[in-house]
């Protein structure tokens, strides 16, 4: 049997009404009260910026996704003044779910028009690095979107970044590999996801294609797990983040699928947003793919 993708070539409609699912993944960059610098003044315990807001605001409304996984924003509190903010313009998320894990400041979120059938919050999770338990600072949520028929699982994550006190973890590589192992085997003792489901893995890893961090979600030993498509914005690059101070521009932020939900993956793949509002907003650029929501079987 062949699996036909019943897709048109082209989006004519991003609505779930029509063929597609949209499904974005933003760092959206301290979007929580924090230290921060100012239009060139030092502020302590200072929220995002309006300006900043009204950019995050500007991106979102652009890629109109049907579901949007977040990064970095605040507790759940932040979450509903965008999503009302959000609304005024138009732009409107019945469902949602929300979770702070050991960080209480930077949390995990989603926004959603298709109702969620499951929310799961993994906030409890810890790592071993050099025989010392560790909390995974901001763990997983998860959600189960009833897509027709079929249920699709959604975990967003945001790994730990590269700051780090211990001088035996060098930009806290061996701890993200652990948190990404724990992770990873969070998702795979989910009854029969990865062999049968439609599983997306999106967030921020803080690590670089290459890395034993996203390599853990690819595969185990000689098994294949996951799927890297790749991201690309509309002039070929490919990096998501850009680090001021070094000026250096890095890959750090995925959508990693099962293989079944890789088959329904429009043609265009995962797409780096161009939008300029976004270089206001964040240090992170959207990631953002649209799913066929439909197949069929023929001889």
């Amino acid at each position: 049997m062949i699996r036909l993708v019943l897709c048109a070539l082209l989006v004519l409609s991003n609505s779930l009404t029509g063929e597609y699912l949209r499904v974005l993944s933003w760092n959206i960059y301290n979007y929580v009260v924090t230290d921060r610098l100012v239009e060139g003044v030092y502020r302590r315990n200072y929220p995002k910026p309006e300006f900043e807001k009204a950019a995050v605001r500007e991106v979102l409304i652009a890629h109109d996704a049907d579901v949007v996984m977040l990064q970095e924003i605040g507790p759940l509190p932040f979450l509903l003044s965008l999503r009302a903010d959000l609304m005024r313009s138009g732009l409107h998320y019945p469902y949602y779910a929300h979770q702070c894990g050991f960080d209480e400041i930077r949390c995990l979120a989603i926004l959603s028009r298709v109702p969620l059938s499951e929310i799961h919050q993994h906030k409890d999770l810890f790592v071993r690095v050099h025989g010392e338990e560790l909390p995974s600072r901001r763990g997983a949520l998860e959600v189960v979107l009833r897509v027709g028929e079929e249920s699709w699982h959604l975990f967003n994550v945001h790994l730990k970044s590269r700051l780090t006190v211990d001088p035996a973890d060098f930009q806290a590589r061996q701890y993200r590999a652990a948190e990404a192992t724990v992770l990873r085997d969070l998702v795979r003792r989910r009854p029969g996801v990865l062999d049968e489901s439609f599983v997306l893995v999106a967030g921020d890893f803080n690590d670089h294609p290459r890395s034993p961090t996203i390599r853990r979600f690819l595969q185990v030993g000689d098994r294949p797990l996951m799927v890297d498509p790749g991201a690309s914005d509309s002039q070929g690059h490919r990096w998501t983040y850009h680090h001021a101070r070094n000026d250096r521009y890095e890959r750090i932020d995925y959508m990693l699928m099962s293989p079944r939900l890789l088959e329904r993956l429009h043609p265009d793949g995962v797409r780096i947003s161009d939008e300029t509002a976004q270089y206001t907003a964040s240090d992170h650029r959207a990631l953002v793919a649209d799913f066929c929501m439909a197949s069929r079987e023929v001889p």
